[in-house]
């Protein structure tokens, strides 16, 4: 922080991003586009979600991991859903907060049962099992091979790059569905 003649000023020293992580190969082989909408992730779990041999997408769902906090977030950001404005707190629009939470119901319906947290994100990722995540960057050099404490299990080859070549990343992650377009859209899913 720093002072200034109003009083304090803070200045962002870093910031704390998420992104789609994606199995671009199975996408490809499926005619799927990126996940990069409500409806692409939605029109990707229909297509790709088949367990126990691969979930269409994990999301965190232990709601005391800070990790479920990060990617609740990421998914309200990509709604325009935010609790602040350039005039500070705002009240969250209710038809906007709603369809995040039911598009967060549907990916968390195609994830595995249990509290999954970052753990098992990033295992059934490495592992071959999910078809999408959603990740900070710090995933990158685990998903490259170059860590071995987290090493991809997709093969036998701890510093394999065969992951890591099969796999999309979706930074700007943005959806501004109605609530009608959404409640069709995981009709299909939730049957």
């Amino acid at each position: 922080m720093a002072a200034v003649d109003e009083g304090y000023a803070s200045v962002p020293v870093d910031g704390w991003t998420q992104m789609v992580v994606y199995r671009k190969d199975l996408f490809d082989a499926n005619g799927l586009a990126a996940p990069d909408s409500y409806a692409n992730v939605l029109a990707a779990i229909e297509k790709l979600h088949n367990p126990p041999e691969i979930y269409g997408f994990v999301a965190a769902t232990k709601i005391d991991e800070g990790f479920m906090s990060q990617v609740l977030e990421h998914v309200f950001l990509a709604n325009g859903v935010s609790p602040v404005d350039e005039n500070g707190f705002k009240p969250l629009d209710e038809e906007t907060t709603t369809q995040v939470l039911e598009f967060y119901k549907a990916i968390a319906k195609a994830s595995p049962p249990g509290e999954l947290y970052w753990k098992q994100s990033r295992e059934l990722y490495f592992a071959g099992k999910a078809a999408m995540i959603i990740w900070s960057p710090f995933i990158l050099d685990e998903l490259a091979g170059l860590r071995d404490s987290a090493p991809p299990t997709i093969n036998d080859d701890p510093t394999s790059t065969a992951l890591a070549a099969a796999t999309g990343i979706v930074q700007n992650f943005q959806d501004h569905l109605t609530l009608m377009e959404l409640h069709g859209l995981m009709s299909i899913i939730l049957v």
